[in-house]
């Protein structure tokens, strides 16, 4: 371009500088919105994984209220950086593209106003004519075209759009069929001493039928239930269970046998295909699904904590629970002392499912979580398979706290799980082919003896007959 006009480069270097310092200001504030952008996305992301992963303790708990709040407040704030930044990267094109066309009009204006001016006489030792100007036009606008095809790419509006709508299609599966009008709640005695609704929190829980109100006792009971997975794979067969307020009823049997299906039924996370389940006489299938997880407990074999403080994990089970309630539950899962040695106790912050926690330490915080909702039916699923002996002792003395007076559900491999069991059913294949109970005590010696002693046999039994239970 100097080669051809000095005059006219200057020209063009002159009207360039407002571009470039248009594109570079805005393209700076650009380019920091979209990497705050990405951060929220990450932190969307976040939250998504985080509820994906603890569906199953959201639900519940009854806190499906609270991720949803979580995730629209997380929602908002990445749409919010999203859309400025995108105001931002589409005024970026459109004024440089502008901008560009005024920019190739001046330039020919003042190429043809100095051809007119000085025909036939150099200016800085070069002669303007009409081919310097029509080569020096194209230079110009080969010259800016690329920066403004490069404005034209700072919008990432597509990707940021593709993201969200990714995100809304999981969203949107069908949530879970709740077709249930009988409730529970919490209730309280009036100045008469009779029940009513609480509006609040209690330790007591009860039905509400047809305006009556009643304490729920916890009686649980199976009748003929058959289960199938996707209508086709068959995993329950006509099971049979009756348990009351302060019964353990222990499951045992292979991998795969339905121990952990059975568990997923009292808290209706299926709905059984025939037969029915029944909480104190009245069959879950007519009750809200809220209500039932609100009576509901389980301690899962897998120890899953939230970000936030040991206070917050431990509420999760009680939103309404005040401080004094948090440290009840925590003495009653043995969780106390370890907290009160954490550096903040109680307001101690844990990140990434309770990272520099023991694996005893996130189960006892599992169980205070259960323990502050105070629920009726308990549930157990090989919630110390994962523990060394030593840590077991610490949790089952929790565990054994917590079943006082509430019907308890244990699946379990281990033996000192289903010591003192007032029920012990062997599960095979889907049915309840053995049961032990307290009124045949001596057959539950004999199959507590067998159960150690083909233990100690199995490298030289196959697997089949370590668990034959058929022969007991």
């Amino acid at each position: 371009m100097l080669q051809i006009s000095i005059v006219l480069t200057l020209i063009t270097v002159l009207l360039l500088l407002p571009m470039l310092i248009f594109f570079g200001f805005f393209g700076k504030k650009t380019r920091v919105n979209f990497v705050a952008n990405q951060v929220e996305i990450a932190n969307l992301n976040g939250v998504i994984q985080e509820y994906i992963e603890t569906q199953m303790i959201s639900n519940l708990f009854n806190y499906s209220d609270q991720v949803i709040h979580k995730f629209k407040v997380a929602n908002d704030k990445q749409s919010a950086i999203m859309k400025k930044a995108n105001v931002l990267a589409s005024i970026v094109f459109p004024v440089m593209f502008n901008y560009s066309n005024v920019m190739y009009i001046v330039v020919t204006i003042a190429s043809v106003f100095l051809f007119e001016s000085y025909q036939n006489k150099p200016i800085l030792g070069q002669q303007i004519t009409l081919g310097v100007i029509v080569s020096f036009v194209a230079l110009v606008r080969a010259f800016v075209g690329p920066l403004v095809n490069i404005s034209e790419n700072v919008n990432f509006s597509a990707r940021s759009k593709a993201g969200v709508e990714r995100i809304y299609t999981m969203l949107d599966e069908n949530l879970e069929e709740n077709k249930g009008k009988i409730i529970l709640d919490y209730i309280e005695k009036d100045e008469n001493g009779n029940w009513r609704i609480a509006n609040k929190w209690t330790k007591q829980i009860g039905w509400v039928i047809n305006g009556e109100i009643k304490p729920f006792q916890g009686k649980v009971e199976f009748k003929n239930v058959n289960f199938f997975y996707d209508g086709k794979k068959q995993v329950l067969k006509n099971i049979n269970i009756s348990g009351s307020p302060g019964e353990k009823i222990a499951l045992i049997g292979k991998t795969g046998s339905g121990k952990t299906t059975i568990a997923n039924l009292i808290s209706r996370f299926y709905n059984v295909n025939d037969g029915e389940i029944y909480f104190d006489d009245i069959p879950i299938s007519s009750v809200d699904i809220n209500s039932i997880r609100k009576t509901v407990g389980i301690v899962l074999q897998s120890t899953e904590l939230f970000s936030g403080s040991i206070r917050d994990n431990i509420a999760y089970g009680n939103k309404e629970a005040k401080l004094e309630d948090i440290i009840e539950a925590a003495k009653l899962a043995n969780a106390h002392d370890f907290i009160m040695a954490l550096p903040n106790e109680y307001d101690t912050y844990i990140t990434n499912n309770g990272e520099g926690l023991s694996q005893g330490q996130k189960q006892l915080l599992t169980i205070a979580r259960v323990s502050s909702m105070n629920p009726a039916i308990m549930v157990l699923d090989e919630a110390t398979s994962n523990i060394d002996s030593r840590t077991e002792k610490v949790i089952k003395e929790s565990m054994d706290k917590l079943m006082q007076n509430r019907t308890t559900f244990a699946i379990a491999h281990r033996l000192s799980t289903i010591k003192n069991s007032n029920q012990i059913l062997v599960i095979q294949e889907g049915e309840i082919v053995s049961v032990v109970t307290m009124s045949n005590w001596w057959l539950k010696k004999v199959y507590t003896n067998r159960f150690i002693i083909l233990r100690l046999a199995k490298r030289w039994v196959n697997k089949k007959f370590i668990f034959g239970y058929n022969s007991l």
